[in-house]
């Protein structure tokens, strides 16, 4: 009969401590939001950069964090068991202020240990692209190219780009293995053009450009198809024919170094303006109007009407 009381009287105790120890921790939270609140008004007030209202408001949370943690760690666990236990107190805590520091080495060491690409590789991820110029522990940097530049070329702004951003966004990449990138041209001629004639033209066009090619880069498009196991014939430029409203167009599909995008196109082009000005019937389409009258202008051998 004497024992009933005493458990009676060390349930209440210790929910008179687990109560005493929650509004503690409660009051622990209020106080740093408190405090919180007001240092960054005082940053609002004074800093004058956005960013380093940006930096301060986030080092202002991750001490808050901090602090806050051991504070009511220090309410709960009146001493550490050993010194293994604090440090890991310490290394979780860490673990969560220092997050972004963290996932860009583990980035970095996934950068140098699996060479997803390495300077002087061009690529894009996310919304930049740009060839690697400098590869850190904390960051990547690219030259950047495209953006306003409607070409992929360098516009002169160098981007600093997360290690972290490895994880987080897909990736492309210019320059490995095929070191070729293929594009379009669409040329479009009259409906009344020799257009068995324009697309022989072309095709010399394409065959001249594919010959221009080195060795060297005719080698990493044959590794390459060997390497995946890809069709060889769908890695092949050519010619082909649509009807537009505005006349007869071709589609020419060609290869090129990674890096000469803007000029083979170029190049491409002039080729096929210079070629069409010997030939008096190959002329160029544009969007106009005209009136068609079949019975001047009609074939001249007409079926009979019922």
């Amino acid at each position: 009969m004497d024992q009933i009381p005493k458990f009676e009287d060390a349930v209440s105790a210790l929910e008179g401590e687990l109560i005493s120890k929650l509004i503690l921790s409660v009051s622990i939270i209020v106080i740093l939001w408190i405090l919180r609140s007001i240092s960054l008004k005082l940053i609002s007030k004074y800093a004058k950069s956005p960013r380093i209202k940006f930096n301060a408001k986030k080092i202002t949370l991750n001490i808050t964090f901090i602090f806050g943690l051991f504070w009511i760690l220090s309410v709960w666990v009146n001493e550490f068991q050993s010194l293994f236990t604090f440090l890991g107190l310490i290394s979780a805590g860490v673990a969560v202020a220092l997050k972004d520091p963290i996932v860009n080495i583990f980035g970095w060491v996934f950068i140098i240990w699996r060479h997803p690409f390495k300077v002087g590789d061009r690529i894009q991820i996310g919304d930049h692209a740009g060839d690697i110029i400098d590869i850190r522990m904390f960051q990547f940097s690219v030259m950047e190219i495209g953006n306003w530049i409607n070409a992929d070329q360098y516009t002169g702004r160098i981007v600093n780009i997360p290690n972290s951003q490895i994880f987080n966004s897909h990736h492309s990449i210019y320059s490995t293995d095929f070191h070729l990138l293929w594009d379009e041209l669409d040329i479009t001629i009259t409906f009344e053009s020799n257009f068995k004639k324009a697309k022989s033209i072309l095709e010399e066009i394409l065959f001249d450009n594919n010959n221009i090619l080195t060795t060297e880069m005719k080698s990493y498009l044959d590794e390459a198809i060997q390497k995946y196991e890809l069709e060889e014939s769908k890695f092949k430029s050519g010619i082909y024919t649509e009807l537009r409203d505005s006349g007869v167009n071709f589609v020419m599909r060609f290869y090129f170094p990674y890096e000469q995008r803007r000029k083979a196109k170029h190049d491409v082009i002039e080729k096929v303006i210079e070629a069409f000005q010997n030939h008096d019937d190959i002329d160029f389409a544009y969007p106009t109007t005209r009136f068609y009258n079949n019975i001047t202008e009609g074939k001249k051998s007409k079926p009979n009407a019922d």
